[in-house]
């Protein structure tokens, strides 16, 4: 009987780490949790029956594709995090200069029309306890 490259690859410590240097377009990425409800309403009727309602509205209202904006923000710190550093064995700790704040969380936002505009990136600060 022949064996096949196949069986000369068995299963081992080593799988996993061959598997992912074999397969260069993948990459491992961690899900985002998505509830039950939200998948089970996204079908071709929901989103039929969306498309139809927006339009409904973009009539009645006369709005064009520069009245839509889209905005998307995210949260940065204002204090970073070292990363981490090559030191040799043995020393037990390994210093780096931060700052020594427990700082904030500032927001940043970027917004996009409907037809392709956008403003620049900006900056929204919390209002409480703000320093310069």
């Amino acid at each position: 009987m022949q064996q096949s490259s196949n069986d000369n690859e068995m299963s081992g410590p080593d799988w996993f780490t061959t598997f992912v240097k074999r397969h260069l377009r993948q990459s491992i990425q961690k899900s985002e949790a998505t509830i039950q409800a939200r998948v089970s309403s996204f079908n071709p009727t929901n989103v039929s029956n969306f498309f139809s309602n927006l339009q409904t509205i973009l009539n009645r209202i006369n709005l064009e594709s520069a009245d839509i904006w889209n905005i998307d923000e995210t949260g940065i710190t204002t204090v970073q995090t070292p990363d981490r550093i090559i030191a040799c064995k043995g020393f037990q700790q390994i210093g780096r200069i931060t700052l020594a704040e427990i700082g904030s969380l500032v927001t940043l936002a970027i917004s996009v029309s409907a037809s392709g505009n956008s403003i620049p990136a900006f900056f929204i600060f919390p209002r409480v306890y703000f320093r310069d």
